[in-house]
């Protein structure tokens, strides 16, 4: 629920209800509320249809997506030997169809943003879900950052993104170095820009 204190116009929409929203200008951001993991699936259906007026998508945050799929499998329920292996699979397949859609044949957006919680296993600060999906996350993707805050000699919090490989953090990248060991006041639109040029206006 984090939408809330966005700064954009936006709109929320119900993938299992409607279709995508129509792009007539009244808003910027496109917010779906994920009550369950159903949502999220649909949500996929819709982007991979191209039948969206949609340029990028954010998952915020993995680690919350997860968790519903593990409700979804077992309610309040422990989970059991073959559910970890159900919910790898489900996951690890969710996340690489959502990365996949900035090669859509179609329709390809700019950029799939995908978030998650950190915690600090074996002296390395990791992205926080459960199982082996905690070790494969980070390669699938060609960014992997670790964002942090830093303070200037005036007192004053400036947002960083570590994307360079470091022993303590898990982060690293494949597009060649352009973005630098660190991102200053990170933002997705400059750093796409830096790595692929200015990308054309939408329509």
């Amino acid at each position: 629920m984090g939408t809330r204190f966005l700064t954009s116009k936006k709109k929320v929409w119900d993938p299992r209800k409607e279709e995508p929203p129509v792009n007539d200008g009244s808003w910027e951001t496109c917010v779906v509320h994920v009550r369950d993991y159903d949502s999220v699936k649909m949500t996929y259906d819709w982007l991979n249809s191209g039948k969206h007026p949609f340029r990028s998508c954010t998952l915020d945050s993995i680690s919350e997506v997860q968790q519903r799929a593990m409700d979804s499998l077992v309610g309040v329920d422990q989970m059991k030997t073959q559910d970890w292996g159900t919910l790898l699979r489900d996951v690890s397949q969710l996340v690489r169809k959502f990365r996949d859609l900035a090669a859509h044949p179609t329709k390809p957006l700019e950029s799939v943003m995908m978030i998650a919680m950190t915690h600090q296993t074996d002296d390395m600060w990791r992205p926080y879900v459960q199982g082996a999906l905690a070790a494969r996350l980070p390669y699938y993707v060609d960014v992997c950052g670790y964002m942090f805050v830093d303070r200037d000699d005036n007192g004053f919090e400036h947002r960083k993104l570590l994307v360079a490989q470091h022993p303590q953090f898990e982060a690293g990248e494949r597009v060649g170095g352009v973005l630098g060991q660190v991102v200053e006041n990170p933002n997705i639109s400059t750093m796409i820009d830096t790595v692929f040029g200015p990308l054309p206006a939408a329509a």
